[in-house]
């Protein structure tokens, strides 16, 4: 359905711009695609979060994770619906996580921590094939944004004074940080942008 939608919306933009030829079309389906999936599995997780009383906590995840994210890349699932299981699996996993392990977590914010900047460093930014990183320049610039983001969103998480929010921002941090790993590209059958890094 959203492939269809997206054919559709970039057909119409064909034709609104005879400029535009096949290549930079699929570009444009692409982003369009994008935009779509994300809106609707985006809505789908919220919805499903509102009736089971934890919407704040899931906005808190999306947000932490999708802010590290937008820095340090990761892996993309193949399909639609396995973008939104898999979406669904994490921000569900960090929250309730969060939840029953409210009192143990905190034994292991600092391995998570050094955890996080052992990745950041070896495998920050984790490029996709639809979306590789070319630049080198560009590179030292999103492993050096990703690693303040990170750290940023680890300092806000020990300031607060709320052991379940504190928990939710290090584990989404955790959980972004393994989307980088290389055995995560293998189990995801995802490729990275640039034949070295496969």
């Amino acid at each position: 359905m959203i492939d269809v939608l997206s054919h559709k919306l970039t057909n119409q933009i064909k034709n609104n711009f005879p400029e535009i030829d096949e290549q930079k079309a699929e570009i444009i389906n692409f982003g369009i695609q994008s935009i779509v999936s994300e809106i609707s599995k985006t809505t789908i997780i919220l919805t499903v979060a509102y009736f089971l009383g934890v919407l704040n906590l899931i906005l808190t995840a999306i947000v932490a994770f999708g802010v590290y994210r937008t820095f340090a890349g990761g892996f993309h699932a193949k399909s639609h619906l396995a973008c939104l299981l898999t979406n669904s699996m994490l921000f569900f996993s960090i929250v309730y996580l969060s939840l029953f392990l409210e009192h143990y977590l905190e034994f292991i914010y600092i391995i998570i921590y050094l955890f996080n900047c052992y990745v950041v460093y070896f495998y920050a930014p984790a490029d996709v094939e639809e979306k590789p990183i070319l630049s080198n320049k560009l590179k030292k610039k999103l492993k050096l944004k990703s690693f303040i983001v990170m750290s940023s969103i680890f300092l806000i998480s020990i300031s607060i004074h709320n052991r379940i929010f504190t928990n939710l921002l290090i584990l989404a941090t955790f959980f972004e940080s393994f989307t980088l790993l290389p055995i995560s590209y293998k189990i995801m059958k995802c490729k990275h942008g640039v034949d070295e890094n496969n």
